[in-house]
């Protein structure tokens, strides 16, 4: 591995590369988390909680006709 990026408190259970932006990805995770990370950075830009802690996140995706959804 290259890099390690500290953010998740449990498992990762997807990463999501930004078609638009090369460095820019998505994670999510058992944590009932997803996550916005940089290359640059190895702590998260921004991270997204869901209400219902009972429902993990076991996906993400980038839209493929909008930059910013």
């Amino acid at each position: 591995y290259l890099e390690t990026y500290l953010g998740h408190t449990a498992p990762v259970y997807r990463v999501a590369c930004s078609p638009y932006y090369p460095s820019a990805f998505l994670s999510c995770g058992g944590d009932w988390t997803v996550k916005l990370w940089s290359l640059k950075d190895v702590r998260p830009v921004a991270s997204f909680q869901t209400l219902d802690l009972s429902a993990m996140v076991h996906d993400v995706a980038w839209s493929p006709h909008s930059s910013t959804v």
